[in-house]
C-alpha cells in the first residue's frame, strides 16, 4: 500500500480528475529559492526592484551593513527565474467573466472601441500634421521612432520619454491595463533605457458605460497597469482621467540615461540580425476571438481553425502582450 501511495503522489497529475471550481484556480504557495522554505504571513515574499522574489527571512540574512544585492545577479542567471514567476502568475489567474461582477453576460470591453476612428482617420494611427517630427540634430529623435531622446541641461544626461494609448484590445480589463503599460514601457526599452524612473497613466472612461460597468471595469484596468509598472521596477506617480465616448488606456514612461546607454535604431544595414522578443500574429488571434460572436465573419474562417484553438490562441496572445519585454531591453 505504501508503495502504491508513493507511486501515485510521485505523478504530476492526480489519478482522477477533481473539479475544484474557478474560484480555487490560483497559485497560493511560494517557496523561497534561497532558503527552500514556504513563505507565510510572518515570513512573506519580498520582491527586488529587478523583479526577483525571495522570502523575508532570506532578505534579512542577505542584508549586511544596510547593503543588499540581488542574489540572482549577474543578469545572465536570472531571466528564466523571472519568466517562471510571471508565467505562474498569469497561468493561475482566472480570466475576466462579467457574471462574476454582476454585469451583463454579453458585456464586452472591446465593444467600447467601435468609435475609435473619427472622420479624419486619426483614430487609425495617422499623425496629425502638427505632430510631424521636427528636423533636429541627433540624438534628439522626434515622432516616428519609439521615443524622444532629449539632452537635459545639466549633467550630460538625456531624457528618454514615450507616450502611447490604446482602445480595448481584449475583454479582460485587468489584462488590458497590463497590455497598455507593457506597450508604453517597450517603447522606452527599444531606445536602450534599462531603468524606468517614472510613469504616468492616461485613462478615459466611456460615457457609454453604465455606472456599474464603470465602477467595476476602471479599477481593474488601473490595477493591471499599476502591477505591470511594479514588475518593471517603477511606479505610477500621476496621470489624467477624463470621460468621453471612447474607453482609452495609456500612459507615459520616462527614463534618465547617459548617452552611452541610448540606442538610436536608425543604423541597421543589410545582414544585421533582427531579434523578435515576442511572437507575431497577436492581432489576428484577438480578431478571431471577436469573430466567434460574429457569425458572418466566423463562417469565413471556421473551416481552417476550431473554436477551441481560437480561444487558446487568444489567451496566449493576451499573455504575450501583457508580458514585459525585460529580456529584449538587455539585448544590445
Amino acid at each position: 500500500e505504501n508503495t502504491q501511495v508513493c507511486h501515485i503522489l510521485s505523478k504530476d497529475e492526480l489519478p482522477i480528475e477533481i473539479d475544484v471550481g474557478q474560484e480555487h484556480r490560483y497559485h497560493s504557495v511560494f517557496a523561497c529559492p534561497i532558503l527552500r522554505q514556504q513563505t507565510t504571513d510572518q515570513n512573506p515574499s519580498m520582491k527586488f526592484v529587478c523583479g526577483h522574489v525571495i522570502s523575508k527571512d532570506a532578505l534579512n540574512k542577505l542584508s549586511i551593513q544596510n547593503k543588499l544585492k540581488c542574489p540572482y545577479r549577474p543578469l545572465g542567471k536570472c531571466f528564466f527565474f523571472v519568466l517562471k514567476i510571471l508565467y505562474i502568475k498569469v497561468m493561475y489567474r482566472k480570466y475576466f467573466d462579467p457574471l462574476d461582477y454582476n454585469l451583463s453576460a454579453d458585456f464586452r470591453l472591446t465593444k467600447l472601441s467601435d468609435l475609435k476612428a473619427d472622420k479624419n482617420g486619426y483614430g487609425d494611427g495617422q499623425h496629425h500634421q502638427g505632430l510631424l517630427p521636427e528636423s533636429k540634430p541627433t540624438p534628439v529623435v522626434g515622432i516616428g521612432l519609439d521615443s524622444c531622446v532629449i539632452p537635459i541641461r545639466h549633467g550630460g544626461l538625456f531624457l528618454v520619454q514615450s507616450t502611447a494609448f490604446f482602445y480595448p484590445l481584449v475583454d479582460d480589463p485587468y489584462v488590458m491595463g497590463k497590455i497598455a503599460c507593457a506597450n508604453v514601457l517597450s517603447d522606452v526599452y527599444a531606445m536602450g533605457a534599462v531603468e524606468i524612473d517614472n510613469m504616468l497613466m492616461l485613462l478615459s472612461t466611456s460615457n457609454k458605460m453604465t455606472d456599474k460597468e464603470r465602477d467595476t471595469i476602471m479599477p481593474l484596468i488601473l490595477q493591471g497597469f499599476k502591477e505591470c509598472a511594479e514588475e518593471a521596477g517603477t511606479s505610477v506617480q500621476g496621470g489624467q482621467t477624463v470621460i468621453n465616448p471612447w474607453l482609452i488606456v495609456g500612459g507615459v514612461a520616462t527614463a534618465v540615461c547617459t548617452q552611452n546607454e541610448i540606442i538610436i535604431p536608425e543604423n541597421a544595414i543589410v545582414g544585421d540580425v533582427l531579434v523578435l522578443t515576442k511572437p507575431l500574429g497577436t492581432q489576428v488571434a484577438v480578431n478571431a476571438h471577436q469573430w466567434l460572436e460574429n457569425p458572418d465573419r466566423w463562417n469565413r474562417i471556421k473551416s481552417v481553425i476550431s473554436e477551441d484553438d481560437v480561444r487558446k490562441a487568444y489567451q496566449r496572445a493576451m499573455n504575450s502582450m501583457a508580458r514585459l519585454n525585460k529580456i529584449g531591453m538587455f539585448i544590445k
